[in-house]
C-alpha cells in the first residue's frame, strides 16, 4: 500500500532532481527528435519542455553538407507549480489520493521494437510494490532482437526514467527472411477477420499499427477494423495464435410508429379501492373526464433502419418500421 508519507518522499525526490538539472543542449535529425533526446535527459515529458533554437537543421544536397538541429531545451515547472496530492502521477499510475489503497502490483517492463527507423527500447515504471525493469533486462531483450549496434548509454537512460515511451538507442542489420507475417481469415459469414502474425527473428522489423491496417485492407478487410487490438498487439504480441482484427456491424430494423396515450385504454383490469373496509363501485374510473385543449396523445414516428455492414464492406438491408394512422373522433383534433 502506497502511503502519504511515500508519497510527500516521492515529491521531495522529484523536485530536488529538478533543481539539479534544469536544461541541456541536444542534437536530433529534428526538432521532435531532439525534444525525444532532451525529455530522457531531463527526465521529463517533452510537452512540459520549451527550447531555443541553437542550430537550424538541413537536409543538404545529396546527403551532402547535412546539420543536425541543435536546441537548448529546458524545463518550466516551478516548485511552486509541483502537483498537489490529488495530482501527482506515481510513475504514470494515474491515480488520485483516493485510490491510493488501490494499487495493484506489477513490475516495471521492456519492450523493444525494431522499424525502419533503427532499433527502439520502451520501458514502464513499477506499479505498487513491484520490481523496477533493469538495465540488464533491456540489454538480454536488445540482444534477442539481433540488435548490436546500440548506444548502452542512452539505454541506461531510458532504464532509468522508465517514461513508458520508445527512445531510439541504436541500429540492426535488417534482414528480412525475419520479417513477421501476417496472414487474414474471413468467417461467420463475413462477419469477423482473424488475423495471424508470425513472430519475427533476429534482425526481423515489428509491424506497425499502419502495416497491419494496411495488410487488413489488402486482404478486403475494410470495414470494423478494431484499433485497440491493434495497438495492445504492438506492446503486448500475441504471435501465431488467430486473433480477432475486424467485425461487421449487423443491421437493424426500424421500430414501428406507436401511439401513446395519456389515458387509460385498457380497463378489463378494475382497480377496486376501498373506504373503511367497504369497496366503492363508483371510483372504477370506466369513464376520464379532460379539458378542452388537453393532450390526449402523441405519435412516436418510426424509424428508419440501419444497414449493417460485413468486413468486406457488403452492406446488409434492414427494415424500415411501418407507420400507424391516427383515427381522430368528435371534438378531437390533430396538432402538427
Amino acid at each position: 500500500m502506497i502511503t502519504l508519507p511515500n508519497l510527500r518522499e516521492y515529491m521531495k525526490n522529484q523536485l530536488e532532481e529538478e533543481r539539479n538539472q534544469k536544461s541541456v543542449r541536444v542534437a536530433g535529425n529534428s526538432i521532435q527528435d531532439a525534444l525525444k533526446q532532451a525529455s530522457i535527459e531531463l527526465g521529463s515529458p517533452a510537452k512540459k519542455l520549451q527550447y531555443e533554437v541553437i542550430q537550424r537543421g538541413s537536409r543538404g544536397i545529396m546527403g551532402v553538407a547535412r546539420k543536425e538541429w541543435i536546441i537548448l531545451a529546458y524545463e518550466t515547472l516551478q516548485e511552486s507549480e509541483a502537483p498537489g496530492l490529488d495530482e501527482v502521477d506515481l510513475g504514470g499510475l494515474g491515480l488520485t489520493g483516493e485510490h491510493i489503497e488501490e494499487v495493484k502490483d506489477q513490475d516495471g517492463e521492456v519492450f523493444v521494437r525494431l522499424t525502419n527507423d533503427g532499433a527502439f527500447l520502451k520501458v514502464t515504471r513499477p506499479i505498487g510494490k513491484g520490481k523496477r525493469a533493469t538495465e540488464r533486462m533491456a540489454l538480454e531483450k536488445i540482444s534477442l532482437r539481433g540488435v548490436s549496434n546500440y548506444n548502452s548509454s542512452q539505454v541506461a537512460k531510458v532504464v532509468k526514467h522508465a517514461d513508458g515511451e520508445y527512445i531510439r538507442v541504436g541500429e540492426f542489420d535488417y534482414n528480412p527472411m525475419n520479417q513477421s507475417i501476417l496472414s487474414v481469415e474471413i468467417a461467420d459469414q463475413e462477419m469477423k477477420a482473424y488475423m495471424t502474425i508470425s513472430q519475427p527473428g533476429p534482425g526481423g522489423q515489428d509491424l506497425s499499427p499502419d502495416d497491419i491496417r494496411s495488410l487488413l485492407k489488402s486482404n478486403g478487410v475494410i470495414h470494423g477494423i478494431k484499433d485497440e487490438v491493434i495497438t495492445e498487439f504492438i506492446d503486448y504480441p500475441y504471435y501465431n495464435n488467430k486473433i480477432l482484427a475486424a467485425e461487421g456491424s449487423e443491421p437493424v430494423n426500424g421500430q414501428d410508429a406507436r401511439i401513446v396515450y395519456n389515458f387509460t385504454t385498457d380497463h378489463s383490469v378494475v382497480k377496486l379501492k376501498e373506504k373503511n373496509g367497504r369497496v366503492d363501485f363508483k371510483e372504477l374510473d370506466l369513464i376520464e373526464n379532460v379539458e378542452a385543449g388537453q393532450l390526449l396523445a402523441k405519435k412516436v414516428p418510426k424509424e428508419e433502419g440501419k444497414q449493417g455492414c460485413t468486413v468486406l464492406g457488403k452492406m446488409l438491408p434492414a427494415r424500415d418500421g411501418k407507420d400507424v394512422e391516427i383515427d381522430i373522433g368528435k371534438n378531437v383534433k390533430l396538432s402538427e
